[in-house]
């Protein structure tokens, strides 16, 4: 396979041991995997910043052979006390794009709420209204937990903006918990001071990922708008420089459309991945760029695909 990139997409790195259902997608992955990924990478690929991706496809550059470039998306505080020790020590080339209306604040991503929620309940069942029609999820063990958030998170990642705060509002009031970044240090968000600090280190880019998480598609037009400028604004009043790099909440196929991209691509953007799985060629561009979410939902590290240069397997 001649001329392709992986670019592989991370979430958060932790030092800590979770309880109950807290962090069951692995969204976080423990420092010491993270590490011998990042120690491995450096000494057997050719990692490249999203710059020259970018550089790449505009002057339509073949890509060297095990090229690999390094994402995160959203925000969490241990991107910066966990991740960026390692970034800084072994210089990684990494781009983080960032929900700029969490920073510096004590709320918590809304499948964070849900997870806090089903995972610290002593209820046995829960009631959800949509659309009229009431469905009862059975929470009673663990295993059930597990299988009711991937179905009420699922059910959040199609519906309109409205109806996913509604739900996690219902499903706090029925759980009776209060979720709080107090009973994770996974589910803390990042200060203006760290990421400020991260943006000056040469390896580091940083770019928007919506306010607090939005799913793009999901908004009415003019509300989409809104939410892309007022969170580049954020970034460029506090990093005191333009963002020119996106990335989608969410990322796959029915979280962005042409309108996303065109009014990102009106506001200076020049390159947006998704989260779909996959290599990338020539054939996609930098609107639609494949992206490996590694560790989440027991998504491989792709060694041998980076280092024979093999095809992806299917997950």
């Amino acid at each position: 396979m001649k001329s392709s990139l992986i670019i592989l997409l991370y979430h958060g790195i932790t030092k800590y041991k979770s309880k109950g259902i807290e962090n069951i997608s692995n969204k976080h992955i423990h420092v010491d995997s993270y590490f011998k990924q990042m120690r491995w990478l450096k000494d057997n690929s050719n990692l490249i910043s999203m710059d020259e991706v970018v550089f790449n496809y505009k002057n339509s550059i073949p890509f060297k052979k095990n090229s690999v470039a390094i994402t995160f998306d959203d925000g969490f505080e241990n991107n910066y006390s966990v991740a960026m020790p390692i970034i800084r020590d072994l210089k990684i080339p990494t781009t983080f794009y960032i929900s700029s209306g969490m920073i510096s604040s004590d709320d918590m991503f809304w499948v964070d709420k849900l997870e806090d929620c089903i995972n610290l309940t002593l209820k046995k069942e829960i009631s959800i209204k949509l659309n009229g029609n009431t469905e009862i999820y059975c929470i009673s063990d663990n295993e059930n937990k597990i299988i009711s958030l991937k179905k009420i998170k699922k059910i959040c990642k199609s519906s309109k903006n409205s109806e996913r705060l509604d739900i996690v509002k219902q499903v706090i009031k029925e759980t009776k918990i209060n979720p709080s970044n107090e009973h994770s240090p996974n589910y803390k968000i990042l200060e203006w001071d760290q990421l400020i600090e991260m943006n000056e280190d040469p390896n580091v880019i940083i770019g928007g990922h919506s306010l607090r998480h939005e799913i793009l598609s999901s908004l009415k037009i003019e509300e989409m708008k809104k939410n892309i400028k007022d969170s580049l604004n954020l970034l460029k009043k506090n990093l005191k420089e333009d963002i020119i790099h996106y990335s989608y909440p969410e990322g796959q196929e029915e979280h962005f459309n042409i309108n996303v991209i065109k009014y990102l691509k009106s506001e200076g953007i020049i390159c947006s991945p998704s989260a779909k799985y996959g290599r990338n060629t020539k054939k996609e561009d930098l609107f639609n760029l494949n992206r490996v979410m590694v560790g989440f939902d027991n998504i491989p590290f792709p060694k041998e695909a980076i280092l024979n240069n093999k095809n992806l397997e299917a997950i």
